[in-house]
């Protein structure tokens, strides 16, 4: 876990030697999206843009809905460094605010990291390692 979230409720942990990011978030508090956005606004300055940026965010947890300041953030950190291309991934389950977030992600497609909804983990996984196989 990286300390950046300590006593928050975001696990953060990478796959492929570290070639995706990932985050399990359970709460979208102002404190929790803070971290999130301090954290991401940093790597994303260091991001090397020939290397694809690729994360999954596990926004599973009943407790996380797309808040106008978790929208306002996430708008702030799409806008940043547009070099740099990837995926994101978003993992949810099927409530009626879950096809809300995947709303969402359809109007930010034009972005040079594409985002897409998934409800199956492993589907999401593989969505993103298609990058490292370039």
């Amino acid at each position: 876990m990286s300390e950046a979230f300590a006593n928050l409720p975001i696990r953060y942990s990478t796959l492929h030697d570290g070639m995706i990011m990932k985050f399990v978030i359970d709460d979208v508090s102002r404190a929790t999206v803070d971290a999130w956005y301090n954290f991401l606004t940093q790597r994303i300055g260091q991001w090397d843009e020939k290397q694809p940026y690729l994360v999954l965010y596990d926004l599973r947890d009943r407790r996380v809905s797309m808040t106008p300041y978790l929208r306002e953030r996430a708008a702030v950190l799409n806008a940043l460094r547009p070099e740099v291309s990837g995926r994101i991934a978003i993992l949810i389950n099927r409530s009626a605010t879950s096809y809300l977030m995947m709303a969402f992600a359809r109007l930010r497609s034009h972005a040079s990291r594409q985002a897409r909804i998934f409800f199956v983990e492993g589907a999401a996984v593989q969505w993103l390692e298609e990058l490292l196989e370039d």
